[in-house]
């Protein structure tokens, strides 16, 4: 028993001397740490936060510099001319060998008819556009000033001498001629149609005094004949030669898209309404 009791002790005093050591700095340094442990699971997220309110706009700051500027695009394609759908004619010549003529008995009237081709006409353009033809006479064939009986027998031809034809004239148009034998006057009387391919030109002539004139011989045997020969006929009519021009005209056919309650180019001279619809002369 005794033996024990002093085993028991030395532990007792041992256990005391080495808390004493462990405890004391002055007997020795800190052992190493230790190595870290596993980190723990991550918490739920909490709830999120009601937005605050924005905050007022700040100053608009000063503008910037000009950038240089960027080069050409390409040209665009033209536009559409507006008179692509007027149709008009260059100056014509009309001569006696072109006209087709003859006499009506009944009236004792000479006709002579000319017909022109024409492009690009459908039945719209024909109802709705408006078509205007325009002259310059020749003036060995209508003389700037009539003497009596000059213009009944112009035999004498001169040629072209300055501005041979004189000032443009609409169709339909007259031309009175007086101081024939008898007293007997002539008028010439110009119109026109237009169908959807053909223009036509007609030339009426008519006299009064008739058989004053045909006791003249001014007919020569043109009533006495059934059927008078075309050469006669134009020789009466037009006093000048199968190939000389009797007159120029001009024909102007204008869509309705270029007409309006405001716009009456029946009224307009040829000049205002070539330059009114942007033609050339």
């Amino acid at each position: 028993m005794k033996k024990s009791k002093t085993k028991t002790l030395g532990v007792a005093l041992l256990s005391s001397i080495l808390v004493t050591i462990s405890c004391s700095v002055e007997d020795g340094l800190d052992g190493a740490i230790g190595p870290e442990g596993p980190m723990g699971i991550q918490g739920q997220q909490g709830v999120q936060g009601e937005q605050g309110a924005q905050g007022e706009q700040g100053e608009q700051g000063p503008q910037g510099e000009q950038g240089p500027q960027g080069e050409q695009g390409p040209q665009g394609e033209a536009g559409e001319d507006g008179n692509l759908m007027i149709i008009a004619s260059d100056w014509l010549d009309y001569t006696p060998s072109d006209a087709l003529v003859y006499l009506d008995m009944f009236s004792q009237a000479f006709g002579a008819t000319l017909q022109i081709p024409v492009a690009d006409i459908d039945q719209e353009l024909l109802d709705t556009g408006t078509l205007m033809v325009y002259a310059k006479f020749n003036k060995d064939f209508y003389p700037d000033y009539i003497e009596d009986g000059f213009n009944w027998e112009n035999s004498e031809v001169s040629g072209p001498s300055g501005d041979q034809f004189g000032n443009v004239v609409p169709f339909p148009y007259t031309k009175y001629f007086m101081g024939g034998p008898g007293g007997a006057t002539r008028s010439d009387n110009w119109s026109y149609a237009l169908k959807q391919d053909t223009l036509r030109i007609d030339h009426i002539q008519k006299y009064t005094e008739v058989e004053a004139l045909m006791e003249d011989e001014f007919f020569g045997d043109v009533f006495n004949s059934e059927d008078p020969s075309e050469e006669d006929l134009k020789d009466l009519m037009f006093f000048l030669p199968d190939s000389a021009v009797l007159l120029q005209y001009r024909y102007i056919i204008i869509p309705s898209t270029h007409t309006g309650k405001n716009v009456l180019f029946k009224d307009m001279g040829y000049d205002q309404l070539i330059a009114h619809l942007g033609l050339k002369e």
